[in-house]
Order: structure tokens, then C-alpha cells, then sequence
């Protein structure tokens, strides 16, 4: 697994932050949904960061080449 995050610098997106995560495949993907690893990170995004901010999920599998 890579992790990066990312500003936005154009646009009017609600969304200014993104994290992008890029997993070896989507059973790969599918066993960090249920990991006690994304339990902890969401639980320390909330703690500092759930008042201000909210949390969008999307995920996506390449499609070429």
C-alpha cells in the first residue's frame, strides 16, 4: 500500500484535503475496510479533526492500461 495527500489548489470542492490510498488489488482494499488500522486512523481523524471537517470515501479500480 502508498498513502499521499493532497491540497486542493483550484476549485470550489467542499473538500479541500484528500488522502489517496493505492492498494495492491481490491481484495487487498476490501481487507483494509475491515482492518483495525482504518478503525484507528478514522478514530484519530475524529479526535482532532471531527468538529471542523467531515469525511468522504470513494474508491476506484484502474481501468487502463
Amino acid at each position: 500500500m502508498s498513502a499521499r495527500r493532497y491540497r486542493a489548489i483550484m476549485g470550489e470542492d467542499r473538500y479541500r484535503y484528500i488522502a489517496v490510498y493505492e492498494m495492491q488489488d481490491e481484495a487487498t482494499f476490501r481487507a483494509f475496510l475491515r482492518s483495525k488500522h482504518l478503525r484507528d486512523l478514522k478514530r484519530d481523524y475524529d479526535r482532532w479533526f471531527g468538529r471542523v471537517s467531515e469525511r468522504a470515501r470513494f474508491a476506484y479500480v484502474q481501468v487502463w492500461p
